[in-house]
């Protein structure tokens, strides 16, 4: 009992010692790191495949055909001729050679549609496809209408109702499609002109008050009779700029 719990000690100071393990990289770093490393596979992979003769290169072919291991292909590889190549390679670069291989059968597939696509694109017009959609629509319905008339037990009345919805959602997207690239199209760059004019206010001076504002009790003060605020004359409406009284000025009390 006594070594156990020594044993879990000394693993649980081992633990608490341990170096923290670093950071994981950002996806941006990881993602330029792999596609690093595809580019040195696939250069490996081309200057061996570039050692090799035709013969060479049709026997490996056949070895990737038969489904042959990497290892087994790898060996028959470092035989001397001819049973071999007489090369030593790595499995890296065999497993990138054999990816290339797997892939010449949809490259070329996808050479053809293209090939293909071209041919159309130049002998046909291919803004008709409303219409040829608009044609497939009223088809589909005149179809509908014959089977909703005469066979309206047909497990094919379904599907063909479905058909048309599709059809018609798909039809909704592209006449939505159509007006949002018009709107994009004419709609010009608008530009928001804003005029700013700044006209700096007249600086009032103190002979010139505004009459609306002046109070009553300035035409007292000034003939030398101050007024005090009665009922008729509150304290909230006197006027905002008071004035002091001049120096050897008397005030009477009330």
């Amino acid at each position: 009992m006594n070594t156990e719990i020594h044993v879990q000690r000394h693993n649980n100071q081992t633990s608490d010692t341990n170096p923290e393990t670093p950071p994981a990289s950002p996806p941006a770093v990881r993602s330029g790191q792999f596609a690093a490393d595809r580019a040195t596979r696939k250069a490996r992979a081309g200057s061996f495949f570039g050692r090799l003769t035709e013969e060479q290169k049709l026997q490996l072919a056949i070895w990737f055909a038969e489904n042959k291991t990497l290892i087994e292909i790898q060996r028959l590889a470092a035989l001397p001729p001819p049973e071999g190549f007489g090369i030593q390679t790595h499995l890296t670069t065999l497993s990138r050679l054999r990816a290339s291989n797997d892939a010449l059968p949809a490259i070329s597939r996808i050479g053809e549609l293209l090939d293909s696509l071209d041919d159309i694109e130049a002998a046909t017009d291919l803004d008709q496809l409303g219409r040829i959609q608009r044609v497939i629509s009223h088809l589909l319905h005149e179809r509908a209408f014959y089977l909703a008339s005469n066979k309206a037990e047909s497990k094919s009345l379904a599907r063909l109702l479905t058909s048309i919805e599709r059809l018609s959602a798909l039809e909704h997207k592209r006449q939505k499609i159509v007006l949002e690239r018009e709107k994009l199209t004419n709609q010009s760059p608008r530009r928001h002109q804003v005029e700013l004019n700044i006209v700096r206010p007249p600086l009032a001076s103190s002979e010139s008050v505004n009459p609306a504002c002046e109070d009553p009790s300035r035409h007292d003060q000034k003939a030398g009779q101050p007024s005090e605020p009665t009922a008729t004359n509150p304290t909230h409406s006197l006027p905002i700029r008071s004035e002091l009284p001049t120096i050897g000025s008397s005030r009477t009390s009330p």
